[in-house]
């Protein structure tokens, strides 16, 4: 099953202009919440962004690979906490939601 689904991934890049409705919002908001860390200390903090505005300024928070985000409908910034888990200053956390608009 893992296999088909590697297969299958896609990075989606262009967005519509269609905002996501609530119902979507609040799957994704669980679905982070139920995602597991070591010793149950979830050593983040999710923070969901739809203002145009915004997503347009954090397309430009890294030189390259961010682009896309300025057209889409949702970012997601994954904020560490170094108080909790020590250890995460010394890793890249990299989250990438991928929506089929």
């Amino acid at each position: 099953m893992f296999q088909t689904l590697i297969k299958k991934r896609r990075s989606i890049r262009k967005y519509t202009k269609e905002p996501l409705n609530d119902q979507i919002l609040e799957a994704l908001a669980e679905a982070i919440l139920r995602a597991p860390s070591s010793r149950s200390q979830n050593p983040w903090t999710f923070i969901f962004v739809t203002d145009p505005d915004l997503l347009k300024k954090l397309a430009q928070a890294k030189p390259h690979g961010a682009t896309f985000l300025k057209d889409a409908p949702l970012g997601v910034v994954v904020c560490g906490d170094p108080g909790v888990t020590p250890s995460i200053g010394g890793f890249s956390l990299q989250f990438e939601t991928r929506i089929d608009a």
